[in-house]
């Protein structure tokens, strides 16, 4: 060490400054580079630091950060709010064509049940466009043992000649007779109702007169006319011509139904293809 008497100087100035003070110190110019004792060893820093949880908060929240592990493995969990909604992006572009799905097929069926219940309908998807609906239809009420109650019918078929001398009808000679249920058609040329009611009758003859007089065909019951089936018509003479008429009237249990032809004055022809039928109306 290198003293000069300058630092020698103030070595001595210091250590006299000491010794009055009571403080004893070692000499020399060394004094320049004292040092205090070492200090106690601080904590130890942590081992390892890793990331835990990252959670979104709430938005407008302050974000924070917490150690879930110790000090010396530090775990970082961090809370994270959820910023605001951005603004809409623009469309993208339009992806390709989808392949074409399958065709639809659709079936039905229908099941009879018990009368008096309620008709019911379902659907059912049985996948790949396929449905299938299901009919459940009440049957409806027994009808009457008989589809129609009371009818029958009288017709000819060989030519019958009609002659009068005067306006007075001739009825028509029915020679053969038809199926009938609830009707009478023994007595001839007549048809006896055995049922009251509401019957459709109908009648079709073809008449050639030898004059060209007014003829009327009609329908009676009990021998006076049914207006409403009587047919008038003035033929050609010798000419065939088509009489045919039919009608509902309300008929009694013993009414009779004939069929009757007339002329104006004299009535001088045939006739044939002739037929009357009655049917009872449920």
């Amino acid at each position: 060490m290198n003293c000069n008497n300058s630092d020698y100087q103030k070595a001595y100035n210091y250590v006299k400054n000491a010794q009055q003070n009571s403080f004893v110190q070692g000499c020399c110019c060394g004094f320049r580079q004292l040092s205090g004792p070492t200090g106690p060893t601080g904590p130890a820093g942590p081992a390892t630091i890793s990331v835990g949880t990252t959670t979104e908060g709430l938005p407008g929240t302050s974000a924070s950060v917490t150690n879930s592990g110790t000090a010396e493995n530090v775990i970082l969990d961090f809370v994270i709010p959820v910023g605001p909604t951005g603004p809409i992006g623009p469309t993208g572009p339009t992806g390709p064509t989808g392949p074409t799905g399958p065709t639809p097929t659709l079936t039905a069926n229908a099941t009879t049940i018990d009368p008096g219940e309620s008709a019911v309908a379902t659907i059912n998807d049985l996948g790949n466009g396929n449905y299938e609906l299901d009919f459940q239809i009440p049957q409806g009420p027994t009808g009457p043992a008989n589809g129609l109650n009371a009818y029958g019918g009288v017709y000819r078929s060989t030519n019958q000649t009609l002659t009068s001398g005067d306006a007075t009808p001739v009825v028509v000679d029915f020679d053969q007779t038809g199926e009938s249920v609830n009707v009478d058609i023994t007595t001839p040329n007549t048809i006896t109702i055995e049922e009251a009611g509401n019957y459709l009758i109908s009648y079709n003859a073809v008449i050639n007169n030898q004059t060209a007089e007014e003829t009327t065909v009609t329908v009676n019951n009990a021998g006076s006319p049914i207006d409403s089936l009587t047919t008038v018509i003035t033929p050609q003479a010798n000419q065939d011509t088509t009489y045919t008429n039919m009608g509902i009237v309300p008929l009694a249990v013993g009414d009779t139904v004939t069929l009757s032809v007339a002329s104006a004055t004299t009535l001088n022809g045939t006739l044939d293809n002739a037929s009357l039928n009655v049917t009872k109306l449920n």
